[in-house]
């Protein structure tokens, strides 16, 4: 199975995006794919 993320916001949203990726590598999910919006920061 393959796993795609995207994430769409900016500003204070970019902190919890971050949060999201360093929960997923700790638990070894592999993402294979990311998405964002024209206004996302990360």
């Amino acid at each position: 199975m393959k796993l795609g993320i995207a994430f769409s916001g900016g500003g204070v949203k970019c902190a919890a995006h971050i949060g999201v990726l360093k929960a997923l590598l700790e638990n070894n999910v592999t993402i294979d794919a990311v998405s964002r919006d024209k206004r996302s920061e990360v």
